[in-house]
């Protein structure tokens, strides 16, 4: 509903994930263990946070109500450092990055509980960052398959097919489901696209310059 805003923040040197309430100017924290506690992701429906921990000795994903009125629990822990993980629209799956294979892939799991994760994006280098698109018919992503960080668009649930959007990091859909965002040196960028048959991306336009370093969410 756009009322509530869920981030990282730091207080004496631990990280933690802090609800801000829009309306009444409010500060809540939601995690208060002494691992780090970050990457937070909204359910679909607002009630739940997914969000990487360290609570259990390596970066695990871990769901827990919104409001704080239960305990985090595990959604999932594999072998090697499981973070960054976005929510289907229909809160049926998740989209998560893994150094289970080595430098990092993407990896699909349902919330359901039935079947173990499977491999989404491979690649030899860094994949990190998902973002479903609004009607979750693809997936944004940051890699570095040239060397550097680029954004690519791929299909959903199968990974069929790459799109190359540009050079930069941390991808966001609109919320009209039009356009696509990322940070691109100290610039937001957004570029249109078109579904009609494949995904064709428009050319990206700068937004506004922001502060290297900032963090952004788009609504």
């Amino acid at each position: 509903d756009e009322r509530f805003v869920a981030v990282e923040t730091q207080e004496k040197g631990n990280a933690d994930i802090w609800v801000l309430d829009t309306e009444r100017g409010t500060q809540t924290p939601l995690t208060f263990d002494l691992g780090f506690d970050g990457f937070p992701s909204w359910s679909p429906d607002g009630r739940a946070l997914v969000f990487t921990s360290v609570r259990q000795g390596s970066p695990d994903i871990f769901k827990m109500p919104s409001d704080g009125s239960g305990e985090p629990l595990p959604v999932v822990t594999r072998p090697g450092d499981d973070f960054a993980a976005d929510w289907s629209p229909d809160g049926r799956s998740l989209i998560f990055a893994s150094s289970e294979k080595g430098t990092g892939d993407l990896w699909r799991s349902t919330l359901s509980g039935n079947g173990d994760p499977v491999p989404f994006v491979e690649s030899d280098q860094i994949v990190t960052a998902p973002s479903f698109s609004v009607d979750g018919r693809f997936v944004a992503y940051q890699t570095r398959v040239s060397g550097r960080d680029e954004i690519y668009v791929t299909r959903f649930p199968g990974g069929e097919g790459r799109w190359l959007i540009g050079r930069g990091k941390n991808p966001r859909w609109s919320g009209n489901g039009r356009e696509l965002f990322y940070e691109s040196d100290s610039s937001l960028m957004a570029v249109g696209f078109t579904t009609t048959d494949v995904f064709r991306p428009g050319i990206a336009e700068v937004l506004f310059t922001v502060q290297q370093g900032a963090v952004y969410e788009v609504s």
